[in-house]
C-alpha cells in the first residue's frame, strides 16, 4: 500500500497536528503563503484556468458534491470524486475508485431516500495541489422497508487537485453518535482524555 494512503494511526489526524514547528499552513488559515488562498498566486485553486476559484472553494465543491451525488444516487459521478488510487474508510477500508463505486452502489440500493448535511468545514492547503479538510456530517437514511436511522459524525479528508476538479485521495468517516441502529461499525470520533 502507498504510504500516503496508509491508515492513520494517531489519536488525532494530521490536520490537528499542524503548528509552528513545521513549514505547513497553520490550522484555521486556508492561505498558503501567497496571500490569496490559492496554490499558484493567481486565485486558480482548482487548475481549471478560470483564475477565480480558491483552494477552499474547489475543495468545498467536492465535499458538497459528495453529499448531493450520494443522496441523488448518482453513483458514477460520486465515484469520480475519488482518485483512482483512493483510500476510503467507512468502518471498512476500500482502496481504489472501482471498490468505492462497487460498495456505494450496493449501499444506496438499500435506501429509498437519504439526506446528508455537511457543516463546520475546515480546509487547509498543505502544498501545491494538496489539501486536507475536516467536516461534520449529519445523515438521515430511509431504508427500502421504510425504517429510518440517523448518524452524526465527521469526515477527515486528504484531497488532490487533478486539474478538472479536486478529488478525495483519502476519506475517513468517524461517528459521534447514531439513532435507529443497534450498532454502527464506524470508528468513533476520538475524544480528549480517551485512553483509546
Amino acid at each position: 500500500m502507498n504510504d500516503a494512503l496508509a491508515p492513520l494511526t494517531l489519536a488525532r489526524p494530521s490536520i490537528f497536528l499542524r503548528g509552528g514547528d513545521d513549514n505547513s499552513t497553520p490550522p484555521g488559515n486556508p492561505q498558503n503563503g501567497n496571500g490569496n488562498g490559492s496554490r499558484n498566486g493567481n486565485g486558480n485553486g482548482n487548475g481549471n484556468g478560470n483564475g477565480s476559484m480558491t483552494v477552499r472553494e474547489g475543495v468545498m465543491d467536492t465535499l458538497l458534491d459528495y453529499c448531493q451525488f450520494v443522496d441523488e444516487k448518482r453513483i458514477h459521478e460520486f465515484a469520480e470524486l475519488f482518485t483512482e488510487d483512493c483510500y476510503f474508510d467507512e468502518g471498512k477500508v476500500y482502496e481504489g475508485r472501482p471498490a468505492v463505486f462497487k460498495v456505494v452502489s450496493r449501499m444506496v440500493a438499500g435506501f429509498s431516500r437519504m439526506s446528508h448535511h455537511l457543516s463546520n468545514s475546515r480546509v487547509w492547503s498543505t502544498g501545491p495541489g494538496q489539501a486536507e479538510a475536516l467536516s461534520y456530517i449529519y445523515a438521515w437514511h430511509e431504508r427500502n422497508d421504510g425504517t429510518q436511522f440517523e448518524i452524526w459524525g465527521r469526515y477527515l479528508d486528504v484531497l488532490e487537485d487533478q486539474g478538472d476538479r479536486w478529488r478525495f485521495r483519502r476519506r475517513i468517516v468517524q461517528a459521534q453518535g447514531f439513532k435507529g441502529l443497534d450498532e454502527l461499525p464506524i470508528t468513533p470520533v476520538p475524544l480528549a482524555g480517551d485512553p483509546n
